[in-house]
């Protein structure tokens, strides 16, 4: 299976977070709803550590091979750095952590630098990824505060300044840990696929729209009288991604009508650059109702590339399952055969992906991997033997390398992205 063979005791392996980013998702949530859930309990209140600096910045530390050791076992430790423009990451190794200890991390920095922070565990792998713009908190300073799910030999803390916001400046850090924290148990949730339009859907800060009922042949004339075809398909796939963990895939198609708790996709309607938009990047999946949109009418794009039925229901389901996935708390990544990719052409978005451990898109965050089996086990649970095995993941790679002279048209080429942002 999928779950890598690695010792529980060496692995912080996704932690339970309560620093919400509204980063490089699919839109921006701005409101708090359901805040006294269990992941949600210290995001509420501000974090106040203080200490005096005692480590300083030596270089080159911009890997986590080359992470700068910094001890915060005894009492917060204080970190003074400086980022240049052009990319420059500082890691820090916070040292080991073990499970139900709560690691915050504050940083206070120059107005000029836009900065960024994220944790990670031994082995480079994200538990939060945090930035100025934090639409939840109304904070424009980048925090952490996670409580570990498990043992971890090292935990390290990068900085940098936010992709796309070219900027620099000194900045200071403030480490702390706090142990004695119950780690709170996954939290499933309830999505309805909503194929029978809807009224003033406001997703985030976007004006909101009308989402007309989902008929196939808006995609293109080839599908007329193929739309109750291609919505069984597509609820069947997303099911599917899904299969492994506690989501509920329910659809209007099947006569499921909304009922409050339930976050909704909406199928139906176009936008110039978009096939998809979600509320934002719910970390650890804390807040409920909230609701993403499919742009279905703008997959006219793909026909060029003559998809079958079955090719144009693969499309859209990636794109639902990728955008729920913003809804659930995972970021962008870089792996054309990973449902969270935003890289992937035209071509290998009718191709299925599934859920994998990948690279961090770089428009969220300069290094690090993001394991989206795992993180969805943690966070809303699941069966683990039910995760997409190794080795099929390694054979779509395999395949990828063969195909890629047969990829065009490219995304990049195209005037349209998964997502809303980067």
């Amino acid at each position: 299976m999928y779950v890598r063979n690695v010792a529980r005791g060496d692995v912080l392996r996704r932690a339970i977070g309560v620093g919400l980013a509204a980063l490089s998702g699919c839109g921006v949530a701005l409101n708090t709803r359901d805040a006294d859930g269990p992941r949600s309990t210290l995001s509420l209140t501000a974090l106040d550590l203080t200490a005096e600096a005692t480590y300083f910045e030596a270089t080159p530390n911009d890997s986590f091979e080359s992470a700068e050791s910094v001890d915060i076992a005894s009492a917060p430790s204080a970190i003074e750095g400086r980022v240049e423009i052009g990319g420059d990451v500082d890691v820090y190794d916070l040292g080991p952590v073990s499970i139900g200890e709560r690691v915050m991390v504050t940083m206070d920095s120059d107005p000029a630098l836009f900065g960024a922070i994220a944790l990670f565990d031994a082995d480079g792998t994200a538990l939060l990824v945090n930035d100025h713009r934090n639409a939840y908190l109304g904070r424009t300073e980048p925090f952490i505060d996670v409580i570990a799910l498990y043992d971890s030999s090292s935990c390290y803390v990068a900085v940098t300044s936010t992709p796309g916001f070219a900027s620099s400046g000194d900045y200071t850090l403030v480490a702390a840990k706090q142990s004695g924290a119950a780690p709170p148990s996954p939290r499933p949730d309830t999505v309805l696929l909503v194929f029978s339009g809807g009224a003033n859907v406001r997703i985030g800060g976007r004006p909101a729209i009308h989402v007309p009922p989902f008929d196939a042949a808006s995609i293109s004339p080839d599908y007329s009288g193929q739309t109750r075809r291609m919505m069984g398909e597509v609820v069947q796939r997303v099911r599917d991604d899904y299969a492994a963990y506690e989501v509920t895939i329910l659809s209007t198609s099947e006569g499921t009508t909304y009922e409050s708790g339930m976050s909704r996709v909406f199928f139906g309607t176009y936008d110039p650059a978009l096939l998809g938009v979600a509320e934002g990047v719910d970390e650890f999946n804390a807040t409920r109702d909230q609701e993403a949109v499919v742009f279905t009418d703008t997959f006219d794009a793909f026909m060029k590339l003559s998809p079958t039925v079955d090719q144009m229901s693969q499309a859209l389901a990636n794109v639902t399952s990728h955008e729920i996935g913003h809804l659930l708390g995972m970021v962008h990544t870089a792996d054309s055969i990973g449902l969270m990719d935003v890289t992937a052409s035209l071509r290998e978005l009718m191709r299925d992906q599934v859920f994998a451990r990948s690279p961090i898109y770089s428009a969220v965050f300069p290094l690090g991997h993001q394991d989206a089996p795992q993180y969805l086990l943690d966070t809303i649970g699941g069966d683990p033997s039910l995760v997409t095995p190794f080795f099929v993941l390694a054979n779509k790679r395999a395949l990828k390398v063969f195909d890629e002279n047969d990829l065009a048209p490219a995304r990049a080429v195209m005037p349209l992205s998964t997502c809303a942002l980067p």
